[in-house]
């Protein structure tokens, strides 16, 4: 993985950061690892964003996946304490379309 998928402004297209992005949701979803996503929250920005991306995938694959998960509930706060505003605004910014997301999650898992 070349960019962060944190950083959507680094990617040249829309279509490459998405599948950036995907690529590594799934691979968190089947193995969950602090040190990846610490890895790449390389400034406040990125942080929350990591954080908010952890939540909404421990949501996404909570029913098919929970012990996975847990650990990424887990990971979200201890990246960053996101309080339920903040994450409401940040799911309100558009910044990530979580039904796509969803699809692409499902579509890998063949759930």
């Amino acid at each position: 993985m070349a960019n962060n998928p944190f950083e959507k402004e680094s990617f040249a297209t829309y279509r490459d950061w998405e599948e950036t992005l995907i690529e590594f949701m799934a691979e968190q979803a089947k193995s969950p690892d602090l040190a990846s996503w610490q890895k790449l929250s390389t400034s406040a920005k990125t942080l929350e964003i990591a954080a908010c991306c952890a939540t909404v995938l421990a949501n996404l694959i909570d029913y098919d996946f929970p012990k996975q998960s847990r650990s990424l509930f887990q990971i979200a706060e201890q990246l960053k304490a996101v309080t339920t505003p903040e994450l409401d605004k940040w799911l309100r910014s558009g910044w990530l379309n979580i039904g796509d997301v969803k699809d692409r999650l499902y579509a890998v898992f063949h759930i």
